[in-house]
């Protein structure tokens, strides 16, 4: 039986701090992703404060027209709970919590999608208001509105949510040792295949500024924003796509 202190203490003798380990470990992670995705990371912080710039404005906007039980609520109330959402997300990934990072963005999809459903028909945004349009409903009900590709994606990352075998068995590394095969999850590290496949999905909030605008035009249009985020879209557009196909995805 092993004692206590041959599992908490190192080789040097002293018991392992294993909050501080995490915290360098995630500080060596940071480095290395800034240092490999510096591209994509300032594609997504060019688009982040885009989007928080347009629901800044709505924001100040709604206090002179109070916002009602309509479509226009509904989809100003849940980007912004996106908007907070990806920096949680974007976040855990720079710091290589990727399954947990997949845990947030599922949830992402879920309210991004929800907001283009109701922003189109102001009954299901009285619905959504009233509790009554919840995503399992609205995948069911409303399942029109989303590609094949969208619903694969959105079922790959439940797998993270729910805990399935496959999804909990990332979390560990696996090494071979004297014909023994050893688990280890002791802490985090920069992993480039989770990286990569992680790294894209930030394109999503592309989506929700273009959704956003197509919905707010003329309340954006009035400081300027309208035209500004049109040309970053038509600007990122094919830029997110070469990363698509960069990465196998497209």
């Amino acid at each position: 039986m092993l004692k206590r202190w041959n599992i908490l203490k190192g080789l040097s003798g002293k018991k392992i701090d294993l909050f501080e380990k995490f915290e360098r470990d995630e500080g060596k992670v940071i480095e290395l992703t800034n240092k490999s995705y510096s591209e994509e990371l300032q594609a997504f912080r060019h688009c982040f404060n885009l989007l928080g710039d347009a629901l800044v404005f709505l924001s100040l906007y709604s206090k002179y027209h109070p916002f009602d039980s309509d479509r226009k609520s509904g989809a100003f109330l849940i980007s912004t709970r996106v908007f907070r959402s990806l920096k949680a997300y974007i976040g855990l990934v720079r710091r290589g919590y990727y399954y947990d990072a997949s845990i947030i963005f599922r949830s992402i999809l879920e309210s991004v999608y929800i907001c283009m459903c109701l922003s189109k028909d102001e009954n299901h945004a009285k619905r959504w208001f009233e509790g009554d349009l919840k995503f399992g409903r609205v995948k069911r009900e409303l399942g029109v509105y989303a590609d094949q590709y969208f619903l694969e994606f959105y079922n790959d990352l439940s797998n993270f949510t729910h805990s399935n075998f496959q999804a909990v068995l990332s979390l560990f590394k696996k090494t071979e040792e004297q014909g023994l095969t050893k688990l280890e999850c002791a802490s985090v590290a920069f992993e480039k295949e989770s990286r990569t496949a992680i790294m894209i999905y930030p394109c999503i909030q592309v989506f929700l500024l273009y959704l956003l605008d197509s919905i707010f035009a003329n309340e954006l249009d009035t400081v300027g924003l309208h035209n500004e985020i049109l040309q970053f879209i038509e600007e990122t557009v094919p830029h997110w796509v070469s990363i698509l196909q960069k990465y196998g995805r497209s």
